[in-house]
């Protein structure tokens, strides 16, 4: 038996039916796919449980002042979805201060129907709420992260120092780590991936990542290299460089079955094999430099940097010619005419510095400088520019930021001779503007 209260236009107010009471406790089936306008049996209590982090959209609509608990007795969260799309209008969800409601295991939450606003209202956090609400800067992320107790980053491990790349990390002692203190035993040492055990890491597991070494450590985005789950998110979808005497936050954010990397798009290393390059025996078009991109890493308002350094050597029977381009994707943004270098037995410096403006997703503008020096050098002697060795230019490309781009650095000898060379003694690649992406080698 129920009662219900009218307004003087017939519409209900408030309604109570016996089905409603929250003494009226059922376990529906288990969830095991997201659910949109969930409308499980009528009940006053909800015992969830579902086989995977699983979200809720929507619940079909009750009357007004209908007050539904929903309790997670399973072993994975449930999250209760912020005005999603998904569910029909009057069945959405109305979460208070967050994109989202987690419900860790054993997490409650009280909803209440309103028909002010025709959405389920949250009236109470769950037990296991630790932050309400959080937004990490660059990556545009909000929402709530939960934890089983308070958080406390003190239990501290110091794993056998790296001396590879590393995936699926998992050193001893992992599963009970709050702060992991690393170290390498050279630049460029990568970690893939942490272990991922089914157990806390599932529910917001939060871990300090501290490099007390000398050497940069490399924090790999998305590396298939480690387990699904136990990949890294880094933000702005780049890898992320662990700097000596700094440290990161990372936290494993079920909704994405991955760790988070907590930061800004930051400073990141590109490692590979030698990077001082020299040819001399070939007239074809060689790579001195080259960067790749990776999508998205690039928006609207970013500038991207390259400058690359080095020697030439041109003590051949007589002149030689050495056109210089730089390439963005498919597009060649700048290319010389054959810039003619004398014979000299000492080396000349050359630097290349290119600037390309993203001013939309598919339009970029760029400008570049050549710059050598007129007679050779000797070890850290200074030596003039000459001005048939310098040159500036424009150019543009319509290339889409969406997709992997390789920034490249070629130059072409007119002459193959093994007394005439071109080498590379570093380069730095650098975002500048909405952000900055720093790669360099020397």
């Amino acid at each position: 038996m129920g009662w219900t209260v009218y307004d003087s236009s017939g519409r209900i107010q408030v309604a109570k039916h016996d089905d409603y009471a929250t003494s009226h406790i059922i376990t529906p089936a288990q969830i095991t796919s997201s659910q949109n306008d969930y409308n499980p049996a009528d009940a006053g209590t909800l015992r969830l449980t579902s086989d995977a982090s699983r979200n809720i959209t929507g619940i079909v609509a009750g009357v007004n002042g209908r007050v539904l608990n929903i309790i997670n007795v399973g072993s994975f969260p449930i999250n209760l979805v912020d005005e999603s799309v998904a569910s029909s209008a009057n069945n959405r969800l109305k979460v208070t201060n967050a994109s989202y409601e987690i419900l860790l295991p054993g997490d409650s939450v009280t909803l209440t129907y309103s028909t002010a606003s025709n959405r389920w209202e949250t009236s109470a956090a769950g037990p296991g709420s630790l932050l309400d609400r959080l937004t990490v800067p660059g990556n545009g992320f909000i929402g709530p992260i939960s934890f089983y107790d308070n958080l406390y980053l003190g239990q501290s491990r110091l794993p056998t120092q790296l001396t590879g790349n590393v995936n699926d990390y998992n050193p001893t002692g992992w599963n009970n780590t709050e702060v992991l203190d690393l170290s390498a035993d050279a630049a460029g040492r990568t970690i893939t991936g942490f272990d991922y055990d089914g157990g806390d890491d599932a529910y917001g597991r939060l871990v300090l990542i501290e490099n007390d070494g000398q050497y940069p450590i490399i924090l790999a985005h998305q590396s298939a290299s480690s387990t699904l789950n136990n990949r890294l998110y880094c933000p702005g979808g780049i890898d992320y460089v662990l700097w000596p005497r700094t440290g990161v936050l990372v936290w494993y954010d079920f909704s994405w079955s991955g760790w988070r990397v907590m930061a800004e798009r930051q400073p990141v290393l590109s490692v590979g094999p030698d990077t001082t390059k020299a040819f001399n025996t070939s007239v074809a078009e060689n790579t001195l430099v080259k960067y790749t991109v990776p999508a998205r890493a690039l928006v609207t308002g970013d500038t991207l940097r390259l400058t690359a350094w080095g020697r030439l050597f041109n003590n051949s029977a007589g002149a030689v010619n050495y056109t210089w381009r730089l390439k963005f994707g498919g597009t060649t943004l700048h290319a010389t005419a054959g810039v003619s270098y004398g014979l000299s037995s000492l080396q000349r410096a050359w630097r290349v510095t290119l600037e390309m403006m993203c001013e939309s997703d598919s339009v970029q503008k760029s400008i570049a400088v050549l710059l050598g020096t007129s007679t050779g050098v000797d070890g850290a002697t200074w030596a003039p520019f000459g001005s048939s060795e310098t040159k500036i230019g424009y150019g543009s490309a319509a290339e889409s930021l969406t997709a992997d781009k390789d920034i490249k650095l070629t130059c072409q000898m007119g002459t193959s001779d093994a007394n005439a060379q071109i080498d590379v003694r570093g380069w730095l690649v650098e975002r500048v503007g909405a952000g900055k992406l720093t790669a360099w080698a020397s």
